[in-house]
């Protein structure tokens, strides 16, 4: 009587944690569309903004052979670092367009595709259920090899933009002593590129997948650890720099813009590596705990094929216990989305709005305002 009314409650706990996952993938979905449509925005005005940069480096050209005079030398080297940090920023974009793309994109196929459970046998005595982690790496079926190429493409993609977030701050840091380091930053951006497309094949490797999606949010982490270094190290010291000398050369009005603009970039730095820190932190606690736990409960033949492990049976208490943890890691991993969902969704918000507010003063009311010997960043001057 006991043990039926334990999996009596056992079942409740498992349709509440069943619902709780599906409710929050559909809102997921909902936010992950609208996060969609604010990076198409945010594309479009950059390229547009390109263009524009574009055209001016043009006209700084024409000038310095039309007119002798004047020395044009200092507002073509900012030109230039006006056009690089736009590029970095467009990149950043098209990996966070990627991003939310592929949330929506796996949403649509996993709503549009009836699945159907399988068996797939890996040897005499193994077979694995395609509804679990690891067995859903050895489906061969289209659709199955569908959702694992773009979910891995969309952690490849958050990766890069906490590794562009990196490269944008560490030219902010050259440009604001007016210096250009082009060289250096498409270094860095090729670094990250490589080293995240070799955990990206290690989760396509059926023998070595549980151990590239394990080290691939410990590979975020330590990207976030070098991310927050610059911004600690390099970014800031160098934009205080910029306050005090705005403060010992400038007006008082140009002090306190300046004072203002690193009031700002504190903040939108700390939002952005608080949001990266929250989604990694899931990975690494959640998503791993729920990899292992799947894996080792519902596979445990799998280590044995593969590893040549000595076989080992689990009871099915233990296995229950198991699968009941996995599921509440999946509930979790899917409500911390949602957070992370909507920080970006705040941020890009707040940011076009600080864009529109500033390009309005611009227009009719600023038209004479001092301009700063190196560019502000393009979200907040």
């Amino acid at each position: 009587m006991f043990r039926e009314a334990t999996n009596n409650s056992n079942s409740q706990i498992s349709e509440i944690i069943g619902g709780v996952i599906d409710y929050a993938f559909y809102a997921g979905q909902a936010l992950g569309l609208i996060y969609t449509l604010l990076c198409i925005v945010w594309v479009t005005y950059v390229i547009a903004s390109i263009v524009t940069q574009i055209r001016n480096k043009r006209r700084l050209l024409s000038l310095m052979y039309q007119d002798y005079t004047c020395d044009y030398t200092n507002r073509l080297i900012m030109q230039k670092e006006t056009i690089f940090r736009y590029v970095i920023f467009l990149v950043f974009l098209c990996f966070e367009l990627s991003y939310c793309l592929n949330i929506n994109i796996f949403g649509v196929v996993a709503l549009g595709h009836k699945w159907t459970d399988i068996q797939i046998p890996i040897a005499t005595n193994c077979s694995l259920n395609s509804n679990t982690f690891i067995g859903y790496v050895y489906d061969e079926r289209f659709i199955s090899i569908l959702q694992n190429s773009i979910s891995s493409f969309r952690d490849f993609s958050f990766s890069m933009m906490l590794w562009l977030f990196g490269a944008s701050i560490l030219h902010l840091s050259f440009a604001a002593r007016n210096i250009i380091r082009v060289k250096i930053l498409l270094i860095f951006i090729l670094l990250g590129i490589v080293i995240y497309l070799l955990v990206i094949i290690s989760v396509f490797i059926p023998y070595i997948n549980i151990f590239g999606n394990i080290a691939q949010p410990f590979m975020d982490q330590i990207s976030l650890f070098i991310v927050v270094y610059i911004a600690k190290k390099r970014f800031f010291p160098a934009m205080n720099s910029r306050v005090i000398d705005a403060y010992h050369l400038h007006s008082t009005n140009v002090y306190l813009q300046q004072k203002k603009l690193l009031k700002q970039y504190k903040v939108l730095v700390f939002v952005f590596l608080f949001t990266f820190e929250v989604y990694i932190l899931k990975n690494i606690v959640f998503f791993n705990l729920y990899a292992i736990t799947d894996s080792i409960s519902n596979n445990p033949c799998w280590f044995h094929v593969t590893y040549h492990v000595s076989m080992f049976t689990i009871p099915d208490s233990t296995k229950q216990i198991l699968n009941q943890i996995s599921d509440y890691c999946f509930a979790c991993i899917r409500l911390i989305d949602l957070v992370v969902y909507l920080n970006f969704i705040l941020v890009n918000l707040n940011i076009m709005y600080v864009t529109a507010k500033k390009c309005f003063k611009r227009r009719f009311y600023d038209r004479e305002r001092y301009r700063y010997q190196v560019c502000s960043n393009p979200l907040l001057s």
